[in-house]
């Protein structure tokens, strides 16, 4: 419990950490503090995430990425409904969430598309080719599909490097 106590776990919730995984409790909340959040109800990413910084991962480290995808996927499908999201959508939201840098996230939402974790369609064009960007990316805007908020084409284009047709959902949804 002092573990707990010393990376700002409640007694609470480091009672439901070891009753779930035992002795090896304190190793997995240092290997992988974002297990919690998948295997422990009442533990979210902002828990975990929070834990994970203070046992020392790094802020742009490819497991907190791979755990904001998770959760941001998880969150369109609980909150809004959605039982699916566009790719640059996705990465919009994990970045503004984590603030790790797009090209980490896209890295590491390839790595859940790649373990079966996250399901990616193609809609209009193949997964690999991403659609164009405007001719003129300073005049014209492109809109953010889930909020219609305008987001500036340039601004757009050098954090995604090009729009992407991909749509993705969690695995079972």
């Amino acid at each position: 419990m002092i573990f707990g106590q010393t990376y700002g776990i409640s007694i609470a919730k480091m009672t439901k950490i070891v009753r779930k995984y035992g002795p090896d409790a304190i190793a997995i909340v240092k290997a992988d503090p974002y297990k919690l959040c998948r295997d422990i109800w009442g533990i979210g990413f902002a828990t975990a995430d929070r834990i994970a910084l203070s046992v020392g991962i790094p802020k742009d480290s490819p497991l907190r990425a791979r755990a904001s995808i998770s959760y941001t996927l998880e969150t369109e499908a609980e909150d809004s409904g959605h039982c699916w999201t566009f790719e640059n959508d996705l990465l919009l939201h994990a970045n503004e969430l984590t603030e790790i840098p797009t090209e980490i996230l896209g890295e590491a939402l390839e790595k859940e598309i790649a373990e079966g974790r996250v399901i990616a369609e193609s809609e209009a064009a193949p997964a690999s080719q991403p659609i164009p960007l405007p001719a003129n990316p300073n005049t014209q805007t492109l809109k953010h599909s889930s909020t219609q908020t305008p987001l500036p084409a340039a601004s757009t284009c050098a954090r995604f490097g090009g729009l992407s047709a991909r749509r993705l959902r969690m695995l079972g949804a």
